[in-house]
């Protein structure tokens, strides 16, 4: 007799799932500029390099039908190095002269336009660019996610297990004092693109998304309460002009 699963507890475990992986995201986020200055230090250990993160790299049209930039799973050491590897396209100078890498980043394929958050290794400076280029981007993430795969699948085929870390770990391992990893950044705004027929496509960085036209939501998709969607509806219901229509 098969064991029939047990649909709230399905509904918990992928809750907790989706909290733990928008944890190991905060903390990457928090702490960017010192796992890219670490980099060369845990490449090549496997439980770092496919640590899972929480991104929201999906354009939803009005039809509430999903492009996606790339698909998941999103491992941490290939947006890494695919930020590292590609920085004309995944990073930006950093005022003190040095290099800065993305460590988030969304755009419309639209419009094209897209925006980075990027991080300095070497000042720990941190700051946005907007661009345009969506395309270009999305075909070389997929290409360096590709890589990976194939990555992950020789060291399978050759009996190569491990458990992948906490990323807390990789943080005591890099040097990042306890004090700095029990009070990661809060959480920053979602995105906000405007595309040629008016809609407007709020991005929440850790799985959401949503679609106006004029006032009306139009589409909406996320896979869990989004609060810092919820704080930005009321504020377009409060920059509303008199016509009805968001500025």
């Amino acid at each position: 007799m098969s064991q029939e699963t047990n649909p709230s507890a399905e509904v918990v475990r992928r809750q907790q799932e989706r909290e733990f992986d928008i944890s190991q995201t905060v903390l990457f986020e928090s702490n960017a500029p010192a796992i890219y200055r670490s980099y060369e230090k845990w490449k090549d250990i496997p439980q770092c390099y496919f640590i899972k993160l929480r991104l929201n790299l999906g354009y939803y049209n009005t039809a509430g039908l999903a492009m996606w930039m790339a698909n998941p799973p999103y491992w941490l050491g290939t947006i890494v190095r695919n930020s590292i590897e590609h920085p004309e396209l995944f990073g930006a100078k950093c005022p003190c002269g040095h290099q800065a890498y993305a460590y988030r980043y969304a755009g419309s394929p639209l419009s094209g336009s897209f925006s980075l958050n990027v991080a300095c290794p070497e000042c720990g400076w941190k700051g946005r660019s907007s661009r345009s280029g969506w395309m270009i981007r999305r075909e070389t993430l997929q290409e360096s996610q590709s890589k990976d795969r194939r990555f992950l699948g020789l060291l399978k085929q050759n009996g190569i297990d491990f458990k992948v870390a906490d990323i807390r770990d990789l943080l005591r391992y890099i040097g990042v004092p306890e004090t700095v990893i029990a009070n990661p950044e809060p959480a920053e705004k979602i995105e906000r693109f405007e595309g040629p027929n008016g809609e407007v496509t709020l991005i929440d960085p850790y799985g959401g998304a949503i679609i106006f036209t004029g006032s009306a939501i139009h589409s909406r998709r996320w896979d869990g309460p989004s609060d810092l969607v919820t704080r930005e509806i009321e504020l377009m219901n409060q920059r509303k002009n008199g016509d009805g229509t968001c500025k």
